[in-house]
């Protein structure tokens, strides 16, 4: 600790060592120096500060190495796991506030629980201990604090580690009242966001943009004569609360709009606002409302769910997909047709992993759910692809991870809005890429040379209907028409 008793002169100059003879008065030790270094610019850092002579005004350490320890322990105060500043941060670069998990005390301190519906973890900034800790000064009296109301020292100087000086470091025996230094607090913000926005830029942009749309929409839904909804978190609404208890959801709706003229109110999931009716004659009404009946739509309600992003938007706008379909198995003989191409994959993935030993005994399998994945994917691709590269072991593990991806991604894509939904294409996009690897050559080949086939191929239908090879596995096109194949 610091002498606090004398005053003096707070000015602390550190000159630079031009000759070996600036390091010691000690003619041995410049001798030494002059035999181990071949200028004084070498002369390593630690030699230097334990040659220092010169000591630190108002104390007993010598100067050099009395200033390098003052930078290592405010460095070390704002990196430590156990500051003030690192605990404030944690929920917010670490975890963050819905999810939050504090690994010490101090953090359990700062970030007070509060759960919300679906956030069990939600924690949020404790204002007790933000004052109690000084957080709003930044730390700057923390020091002070921490002596005078914990020993018998009343009176020190305002920063402890400093030598006292009247002007810029007096000696005080109770803190001013302190007040908010709107720039101070505005400068460090912005630095904040700074660095965030250049280390995560995009996700900041992305993140931004969404919650101004998520605004925008939630005020012009304010304005409408529509009945009054469960709005819930920005994006997502009460989606995730509504997965985990819908009766909780409904009963929230009832109690709070229950009263309301028209009894009824809507729920906001994602993107979608599904609306509760309570009264009879609503219900009725809204049967009778013929002239403005919508009839159910297959093409509407797969865009709703947004299987265009499985199917690709391309070939979902031309219907191309439903034409397939419809102009193969719309006939009874080709749907039998492919009881063959099955029975055929069935035996030779059989064949290649036979499920019992050879004696007949039974066998445990504990990898059983796997084992009929890989079945099923490999008939599968024998039905699709046809004899030509269908057990590519690369285009088997593609087809297994397309299944949860288009599982994930038709999820994940109804709660975001139609700008970001290419967020949720992203693994089904990996996956085409790794498809069409394996497929462009076998489309080259079959349309090469088409031969004759004593099954049906999926594949095959494909080709007759889109001339390009890349669409046919599975590229989106150019905008021109001709790649449509219709």
């Amino acid at each position: 600790m610091f002498c606090c008793s004398q005053p003096v002169d707070p000015t602390v100059e550190v000159p630079i060592r031009n000759r070996f003879e600036d390091f010691s008065s000690d003619p041995e030790a410049v001798a030494n120096l002059k035999r181990l270094y071949k200028t004084p610019d070498d002369v390593d850092l630690v030699v230097g500060v334990q040659l220092d002579e010169e000591i630190f005004p108002g104390t007993t350490i010598p100067k050099t190495a009395a200033i390098i320890s003052l930078f290592s322990l405010f460095g070390m105060g704002n990196s430590d796991r156990f500051s003030v500043g690192f605990a404030i941060m944690r929920c917010l670069l670490v975890d963050k506030p819905w999810d939050c998990h504090p690994s010490n005390a101090l953090e359990e301190l700062l970030w007070a629980p509060k759960p919300k519906d679906g956030f069990p973890n939600f924690r949020f900034f404790d204002q007790f201990w933000l004052t109690e800790l000084d957080f709003q000064a930044h730390g700057t009296n923390l020091l002070w604090r921490l002596i005078t109301e914990n020993t018998d020292i009343k009176c020190l100087q305002r920063s402890p580690l400093f030598p006292f000086d009247p002007i810029t470091n007096p000696i005080l025996c109770s803190l001013p009242s302190q007040k908010v230094d709107i720039g101070v607090i505005a400068l460090t913000a912005v630095e904040v966001v700074l660095a965030l926005v250049k280390q995560n830029k995009w996700k900041i942009v992305t993140l931004v943009g969404a919650l101004v749309l998520a605004i925008v929409v939630y005020y012009k839904g304010k304005k409408s004569k529509e009945p009054p909804v469960l709005c819930g978190w920005p994006i997502i609404g009460k989606a995730l609360a509504f997965q985990k208890d819908p009766k909780k959801i409904l009963l929230e709706g009832f109690r709070k709009y229950g009263d309301s003229p028209s009894k009824s109110f809507g729920i906001k999931l994602a993107n979608l606002t599904h609306f509760v009716l309570s009264q009879r004659a609503d219900l009725e009404a809204m049967m009778k409302d013929n002239t403005y009946e919508v009839t159910f739509n297959l093409h509407e309600f797969l865009r709703v769910i947004n299987f265009s992003i499985i199917s690709r938007k391309e070939n979902f706008d031309s219907d191309l997909y439903t034409k397939l379909i419809r102009n193969n198995f719309g006939d009874q003989k080709t749907v039998a047709a492919f009881a063959k191409t099955i029975e055929a994959a069935s035996k030779e993935f059989l064949q290649k992993n036979p499920l019992a030993p050879a004696n007949g005994t039974s066998q445990h399998h504990n990898g059983l759910n796997d084992y009929f994945d890989r079945y099923i994917t490999y008939v599968i691709s024998r039905c699709i692809v046809g004899p030509d590269s269908f057990d590519n072991e690369e285009l088997l593990q593609a087809f297994m991870r397309f299944n949860d991806h288009a599982t994930q991604a038709m999820g994940l894509a109804s709660l975001l809005p139609s700008f970001l939904q290419f967020i949720a294409a992203r693994n089904i996009n990996k996956d085409f890429k790794t498809i069409r690897k394996i497929l462009i050559p076998v489309i080259q080949r079959r349309r090469a040379s088409p031969g004759k086939k004593d099954l049906i191929f999926f594949l095959d239908f494909i080709l007759s209907a889109v001339p390009s090879d890349t669409r046919a596995a599975g590229k989106s096109p150019s905008p021109s028409p001709s790649h449509f194949g219709y």
